[in-house]
């Protein structure tokens, strides 16, 4: 093996010399950054430390002044752990969790309360029926006898008006800056029979409104059917029906709106589910009976509810033709639709847009200008 010469050696010597020069010039060069960049992260650090302790003081100051925030917080962000507690059946979130539940259903509760646009007037048995129209916009509440013995009574816990005093005055006590929707409208009502009607007193209800105002769900429930029919031959009107939650064997009927928003199928909710608005009925229509307690520039337009037994007798055949099912119904009551069905196709120049003898005498009945005090 040859040797290196003797000045490729020095060459090796003074190259290797140099770059061991020129990388501690390097580390020197660079160490002046890194120490300025270390100074860096620690006053950063500093300034993390402040800004958290900052906020951990704001924390428990704001904290001290409104525990119920904080708690709420603290409890949407365990609720999902507390979920794998309960799941996985380890931990005991018992008492909280019915706590949660509890807490929940308040909060429920007071959203539906703030969506309420109308109060109680009436009801049936556990059933409440609210007013089709707001407190502000009602004209007065008339509870008078429906045209046919399917019709269920109310019981009502509203002032009974004094009759000839309101004729009198032209006017029904109504508090229209009533905002506590939570329980029963603030109002007199009116009572009045009619002695061509066969059904028991309180078996419908009517409740003034100018035209053109919003007519909201009587009841929760679904609607089943949207009938169109003549009022009294002389005038277009809808029947809007409602079978009430857990009570398939009613039938909550609205009587004397227009432009309808709901269809058969849609589930609404009390006092608060817009269905149509008030007809103009006294266009056509004289005698109408709240025209007597009205003043002289409302003519006593309204909306007409009352609650029906489904389960009457014919009650289907007549009223109920083209109705959809919820799926509450009993197998009877489903039967007994079925049959119905059945029966109205079978019968030759039906015609179900029309008006039904029924729907001519209810109109004349409820269009009877003489009534007396209950």
């Amino acid at each position: 093996m040859k040797s290196k010469p003797a000045h490729a050696a020095k060459r090796s010597s003074r190259t290797g010399g140099a770059h061991r020069s020129d990388a501690r010039s390097a580390r020197g060069a660079s160490s002046r950054p890194r120490t300025h960049i270390r100074r860096k992260r620690h006053t950063g650090r500093i300034v993390v430390l402040v800004v958290t302790l900052a906020l951990v003081g704001g924390g428990v100051a704001y904290g001290a002044t409104h525990p119920q925030d904080v708690k709420s917080a603290f409890k949407q962000i365990v609720a999902p752990f507390r979920g794998g507690l309960s799941a996985s059946g380890s931990g005991s979130a018992d008492d909280v969790s019915s706590e949660d539940v509890a807490e929940r259903e308040q909060t429920a509760e007071q959203q539906q309360l703030a969506r309420l646009r109308t109060a109680q007037i009436a009801a049936i048995g556990d059933m409440a029926v609210r007013s089709p129209i707001a407190p502000q916009d009602a004209t007065g509440v008339l509870f008078h006898q429906a045209s046919y013995s399917y019709a269920l009574q109310m019981i009502t816990e509203l002032p009974a008006a004094d009759n000839e005093a309101c004729m009198a005055a032209m006017s029904v006590r109504v508090n229209h800056e009533q905002s506590d929707l939570s329980s029963w409208m603030d109002t007199d009502a009116l009572h009045c029979w009619r002695s061509s009607d066969r059904s028991a007193m309180d078996t419908a209800v009517d409740v003034g409104a100018k035209p053109g105002t919003a007519v909201h769900a009587p009841v929760s429930g679904t609607v089943i059917l949207v009938h169109p029919y003549s009022l009294y031959d002389k005038l277009d009107d809808i029947e809007i029906h409602i079978q009430p939650d857990g009570h398939p064997e009613m039938d909550c009927v609205i009587l004397h709106t227009t432009d309808c928003l709901v269809a058969a199928g849609d589930h609404v909710e009390a006092g608060v589910t817009q269905l149509s608005s008030v007809r103009d009925i006294a266009c056509e229509i004289s005698g109408i009976q709240l025209d007597e307690y009205t003043p002289e520039d409302d003519d006593g337009n309204h909306a007409h509810v009352q609650i029906n037994n489904a389960d009457y007798e014919g009650y289907r055949l007549k009223k109920l033709i083209g109705a959809v099912l919820t799926g509450q119904e009993s197998e009877a009551q489903v039967a007994s639709q079925q049959a119905a069905e059945t029966q109205a196709a079978g019968e030759a120049g039906a015609d179900e847009a029309g008006a039904t003898p029924d729907d001519a005498a209810e109109t004349a009945a409820e269009t009877t200008s003489a009534s007396t005090p209950a």
